[in-house]
């Protein structure tokens, strides 16, 4: 008789099980690999927005003539630009902040200088007193352009804008490569070795900074997809269009007949405003930039969420003073409303005014550089675990200490020049 362990077939018990890649490692590699390859990029981004969330107050420190000692009454907003365009004569002022929000912040407006730079013109709300001039590209300016678009034109703001999805990416597999999570948030890091340690800190970090990698991912993914996806491929636009400002028609215009019309000075053109709607705080007032363009006031009424110069609108007739449009919050749909919130929310300017914008602003500043703190501690634990392995594998392999003791030389920092045999080649080649 045949026996029955003969003719079958027994699995070796050493015969590993072909494992298929988890949820969670492939989480974890998904969230490396978006941490790492632009991770450079993504730290400058993140640092220069960190710091210029106080951008005015670096430029309030910076600049004299922005400085103002608040006291009980202050000017009317059209009386200020009038003042400034007066000081001003040969220059269009344009896009006038009243600052009001700020006691301690002069209003200013904006003009084109005789070299074709843009500048801004101060003036002190309270006295009405002209203090002079800043470039409009200052430090804190600076930063927050840098920020936005890294001066790279035509494609700096969809770059920046494509870090907002992969932030939101990281969020998202940061959290399911690490399951129950929760057990993290009052865990102290480990001291074994700094590479323990970090990675037990870039989880610590990343637990209780959640809601604000949540904003910022959030605001800059809604972004990337009005640029450059809605703006450059034509994706559809879930958000109304926003109402364009109405031109005078010619049957407005010609009643003036030849002659040429006398525009209303801008502290009539508030006025009107005001007596229209005594509740409204004028922000932003733009002039008309020609014949047929009405003013546009820009103001608020206590909402939050909301920029000063993306406000309530109300245009006026620049000769008459007569009201002859409105685009107030209510008007607005919910599209529309969340579109003009993620500006406050991105860079933290919700707080309106006071003790309690600069409470918002120290909050975001913490979690920018929470955020910054992320990007670079994951930089690092991803190189110190490159080097393990590199390591371990040199340790195999003749060929691969071979090409390592060759990377000693080439490297810039290695060979017995060091970085100065590049500095060097760089003086040849200069010559």
């Amino acid at each position: 008789m045949t026996n029955a362990l003969d003719t079958t077939v027994l699995e070796s018990p050493n015969k590993k099980k072909k494992k298929s890649v988890s949820r969670q490692y492939l989480s974890y590699l998904i969230h490396s690999f978006v941490g790492l390859k632009l991770t450079l990029l993504l730290t400058i981004v993140l640092l220069t927005g960190t710091i210029a969330v106080f951008m005015y107050e670096i430029d309030w420190l910076l600049y004299p003539e922005m400085r103002v000692t608040p006291q009980e009454e202050r000017l009317d907003a059209g009386t200020l630009l009038d003042n400034l365009q007066a000081e001003y004569p040969d220059q269009g002022m344009f896009f006038f902040r009243s600052s009001e929000n700020h006691p301690h912040l002069a209003a200013f407006a904006r003009y084109i200088d005789d070299n074709g730079g843009w500048r801004h013109a101060w003036i002190n709300p309270y006295t009405g007193v002209v203090q002079g001039d800043t470039p409009l590209l200052s430090v804190g300016q600076f930063l927050g352009y840098l920020h936005a678009t890294l001066f790279l034109p035509a494609i700096g703001n969809s770059l920046v804008n494509a870090l907002g999805v992969l932030t939101l990416m990281s969020l998202v597999t940061g959290l399911l490569a690490f399951p129950k999570f929760w057990r993290y948030f009052f865990k102290a890091p480990r001291t074994g070795n700094l590479r323990v340690f970090l990675g037990d800190l870039h989880k610590l970090v990343g637990l209780w900074s959640l809601w604000f990698v949540f904003i910022i991912g959030l605001t800059g993914s809604w972004w990337f997809y009005k640029n450059p996806l809605i703006l450059y491929a034509d994706a559809p636009n879930p958000v109304e269009s926003y109402p364009q400002k109405p031109l005078l028609s010619y049957k407005e215009l010609d009643q003036f007949g030849t002659e040429t019309p006398q525009l209303l000075s801008s502290a009539e053109i508030v006025s009107a405003v005001q007596r229209a709607y005594p509740e409204m705080q004028i922000d932003v007032i733009n002039p008309p930039e020609h014949n047929a363009d009405p003013y546009e006031v820009v103001g608020s009424r206590g909402e939050w969420l909301l920029a000063e110069w993306r406000g309530n609108r109300v245009m006026v007739n620049p000769y008459s003073g007569d009201i002859i449009d409105t685009f107030f919050t209510e008007d607005m749909t919910a599209g529309q409303r969340f579109d003009r919130a993620m500006t406050p929310l991105h860079y933290g300017i919700w707080g309106i005014s006071g003790g309690k914008d600069l409470l918002v602003k120290t909050l975001w500043f913490i979690g920018g550089l929470a955020m910054t703190a992320l990007a670079v501690s994951g930089l690092i634990i991803n190189l110190k675990r490159t080097r393990r392995t590199v390591r371990q594998a040199t340790a195999l392999s003749p060929t691969i200490r071979r090409l390592k003791a060759s990377w000693h030389i080439v490297r810039p920092w290695g060979g017995p020049m060091g970085i100065f045999k590049y500095l060097n080649v760089l003086c040849l080649a200069g010559r």
